[in-house]
């Protein structure tokens, strides 16, 4: 249940306390009125939708997969990276929204955009995590081994997993608005990159020409883009 409790940490719990800690008056953390305020934009409430799919998602997979094996060869810190920026934009995005400080135009059409960006986002990342992890279990794969799979999103591309955490990242911070999250989402897209070549190198050492044919025939990240 660790994967669960990481992602409410993650997505409900941190936007509640940059909403709260936007505040503009001295609000009790327990005030119906700050619940109510978060519930007055229907983006928002939707947001809350997703993210709860996200955690019950989570915890049902953790359930039914055994956790994939650890070594200690990982090197966390592309990881830490991507931690920050996400929590970057989870609580200081709800934080300038509420507070009205350094946000894009107000336009509901963005926050729309943002709520199909970040669903379809947090979609694509756990149906692509589940087939990793899947196959990282059937194969007895460490958690520094690179997986080669060729179905689902992975029929067409390399990394549908790295494509979801950036379309839920910018949706995100579509939907609260903030300069802050969106240039956290363009931080994190570093990462995305970063990581990308690493594991790719990876699969390429391990694979050799199953890889390279593979990579021949996909796209890295965006269909006929990249």
């Amino acid at each position: 249940m660790q994967a669960a409790a990481n992602s409410f940490s993650l997505y409900l719990l941190l936007p509640w306390i940059g909403w709260w800690l936007g505040r503009t008056d001295r609000i009790s953390s327990l005030d119906l009125e700050l619940v109510t305020s978060f519930l007055a934009e229907p983006v928002r409430v939707l947001y809350l939708v997703c993210a709860t799919g996200q955690v019950l998602a989570a915890a049902i997979l953790s359930t039914h997969l055994p956790a994939r094996k650890h070594t200690d060869l990982v090197k966390p810190g592309a990881d830490f990276w991507r931690a920050i920026a996400l929590e970057t934009i989870l609580v200081l995005g709800p934080y300038s929204d509420h507070r009205g400080m350094l946000v894009l135009e107000p336009s509901t059409a963005l926050r729309w955009v943002g709520i199909v960006l970040f669903g379809s986002g947090l979609g694509l990342a756990v149906w692509a995590g589940f087939l990793r992890s899947r196959q990282a279990v059937l194969l007895e794969l460490t958690s520094n081994d690179p997986v080669l799979l060729v179905e689902g999103p992975y029929r067409r591309l390399r990394h549908p997993h790295y494509l979801g955490l950036v379309l839920f990242a910018l949706g995100a911070a579509f939907i609260f608005r903030s300069w802050f999250g969106l240039g956290a989402a363009l931080f994190l897209f570093n990462f995305v990159i970063m990581r990308m070549n690493q594991e790719e190198y990876s699969a390429s050492k391990k694979y050799g020409i199953r890889w390279t044919a593979y990579a021949r025939h996909s796209w890295r990240l965006l269909p006929f883009i990249f």
